[in-house]
């Protein structure tokens, strides 16, 4: 019975509470909690706006590798496929199933490999040759004075998803183009590897020249936007950038992709 009466009993503020500082404290308690609150669901906005981004990158890299198999599919019948088609295609396969692993362990360190350069740029080739000889692009590569057995130590399969959707972009923009060309200039800029694309397309607006890097910007027809922003957004996650060069001859347009060789700090002043 005791007991009852204790739970029943009415709560009284203690006597030498001041009710005015009570209510005080009381609001500050709300606006705390509201504050909070808005904090919250700015960080869960956030954090779903992240997700779209990385869903939508993946997509885009996978895209690309199928459109690239679709492009040796699409101009080979089963008994001329070459042994280059297949080789292609295996190294399309890798790149969804190095997109697809990165996918899956977000919480894990960027994996790091030691590979040649010239892995890198033959590889790149392989992905575009059906593409380049089917719409005659001359397409030259220039060391300038680079090795080809130069060691790089960073996510192969994720530079090479860089150079390629610059490539891409490269080979929709020479779409209406009669004599293609394309041109790779490599350099070595101390502990840093520059890779200078050039093509003679149609070139890039100066009013749009400060955008192609914003994500969802796009000038094409049923284009993502995603390309060119995803390539800056990784260079920055390994200290690289990406920037618009001025051209040279008959070139239009160049990129220029900069990251260090060895994964460290970049220093383009160099």
């Amino acid at each position: 019975m005791s007991q009852k009466k204790k739970r029943n009993k009415k709560y009284e503020l203690p006597k030498n509470l001041n009710p005015a500082l009570f209510n005080k404290r009381v609001e500050e308690l709300n606006k705390k909690i509201e504050r909070n609150k808005i904090l919250s669901d700015q960080n869960y906005s956030a954090l779903q706006n992240f997700v779209i981004l990385l869903i939508n990158f993946a997509s885009h890299d996978i895209k690309n590798a199928v459109l690239n198999m679709e492009g040796v599919l699409s101009n080979a019948n089963p008994e001329d496929i070459s042994l280059d088609d297949i080789e292609r295609m295996q190294l399309c396969m890798k790149n969804i199933r190095s997109t697809l692993t990165d996918f899956k362990n977000l919480g894990e360190k960027n994996i790091v490999e030691s590979f040649e350069l010239s892995k890198l740029i033959k590889s790149l080739e392989l992905l575009h040759r059906p593409r380049i000889n089917s719409e005659n692009i001359s397409y030259d590569v220039n060391w300038n004075d680079v090795s080809k057995e130069l060691i790089i130590n960073q996510n192969f399969h994720l530079i090479l998803q860089l150079l390629n959707n610059i490539m891409l972009n490269s080979v929709w923009a020479l779409e209406n183009i009669i004599q293609k060309k394309i041109k790779l200039d490599i350099y070595q800029i101390g502990n840093n590897i520059s890779f200078f694309l050039s093509d003679n397309g149609i070139g890039i607006p100066i009013q749009n020249k400060e955008k192609v890097f914003d994500t969802y910007f796009t000038t094409k027809v049923g284009g993502s936007g995603l390309g060119l922003s995803h390539v800056s957004t990784i260079l920055d996650e390994i200290n690289g950038k990406i920037l618009i060069s001025e051209t040279e001859n008959d070139y239009n347009t160049t990129f220029n992709m900069i990251f260090p060789i060895q994964n460290e700090t970049l220093d383009i002043n160099n």
